[in-house]
């Protein structure tokens, strides 16, 4: 039981390197003062999105529940400008969240997000799941683009 051995030669050449390519970066933000509130009951998925954010000049907020989210909206001095959330919470709907926070800050834009895509289709009937909605998983150059896409449009 013997193998076959097979033995390639090949001529030496001299292949200049390519330059390392830099990362691409997220789309800047539309505007740096952006105060967003995230919404988001897994603690992995809220610290990823925080420091997406955060590194790109937003300045963000969390909250792990709909209860804490309305809590610190009753008690920060400036408006929120955008609530991303995720649809379902422990203690309420993100979309119960966004209408209760749109009578404290009537300006707010939303943007909703869930990993099931069917729930989410079912809940966002009266929006424009196009604008309003990211799907789970996503990366934080996506989430950043949805931001400014949105902030660049009015309903």
């Amino acid at each position: 039981d013997q193998g076959s051995v097979f033995k390639l030669s090949f001529p030496l050449t001299h292949i200049p390197s390519a330059p390392n390519p830099q990362p691409s970066k997220p789309s800047e933000p539309v505007k740096q003062e952006l105060n967003i509130m995230v919404v988001e009951d897994e603690v992995n998925i809220l610290r990823f999105i925080e420091k997406g954010l955060t590194d790109q000049g937003y300045q963000v907020v969390t909250a792990c529940d709909g209860h804490d989210a309305l809590a610190i909206a009753l008690e920060r001095q400036h408006g929120l400008d955008m609530l991303l959330t995720d649809i379902a919470l422990p203690d309420m709907t993100g979309i119960a969240l966004y209408h209760q926070l749109k009578t404290m800050s009537p300006a707010i834009q939303v943007l909703f997000m869930s990993g099931c895509i069917e729930d989410a289709a079912a809940q966002l009937e009266d929006m424009d799941r196009n604008r309003h909605f990211m799907e789970k998983p996503f990366s934080a150059n996506e989430l950043v683009e949805k931001i400014n896409a949105l902030v660049n449009t009015t309903d």
